[in-house]
């Protein structure tokens, strides 16, 4: 006999447990793990949901609310898209409803106590530790394998200096 019960209670006790307790207020790095649309709880609107992986194998979740019957939420809701779109480094993406350019990309996320609950107050670019990657960017410029000309190579042109 098939105890369907028994399986499911043995397995839950097998598999970790989500730490839901509040994290304390910072800043902190993550990375963009998926999202959804979802209608709001009224059924009056529709917000974007998503979810964050936390560096310490947390999960945070925002909901941009960017269908709404008040303009003023669907504004704020639509700066704060914005916002998230340029700390990941895109200036525009094709679709808000279905922002796929921005899974797997990370940014930084002010993260404050409501009550009992994360909210996500702010967002901005890593910031970037490595001086060779500021100057360079993610990966340094390798030095080219073609020498540059010398004096004898360089053509005489009309440019007079």
């Amino acid at each position: 006999m098939f105890d369907a019960q028994a399986i499911h209670a043995q397995a839950q006790d097998g598999a970790p447990q989500m730490d839901r307790t509040p994290i304390q207020p910072g800043w902190y790095k993550v990375t963009i793990n998926q999202f959804e649309r979802m209608m709001n709880k009224n059924g009056s609107g529709e917000h974007l949901k998503v979810e964050f992986d936390l560096e310490n194998r947390r999960k945070v979740w925002n909901r941009y609310n960017l269908k709404n019957t008040n303009p003023k939420a669907e504004q704020i809701a639509m700066e704060q898209m914005a916002a998230l779109c340029m700390s990941c480094g895109y200036n525009s993406i094709q679709d808000v409803w279905n922002p796929v350019e921005l899974l797997g990309k990370s940014c930084e996320l002010y993260i404050d106590l409501d009550g009992t609950y994360n909210n996500v107050k702010s967002v901005r670019k890593v910031e970037v530790t490595d001086p060779a990657q500021k100057l360079y960017g993610s990966q340094p410029v390798a030095p080219s394998a073609t020498p540059a000309p010398s004096n004898g190579d360089i053509e005489d042109s009309e440019i007079p200096f």
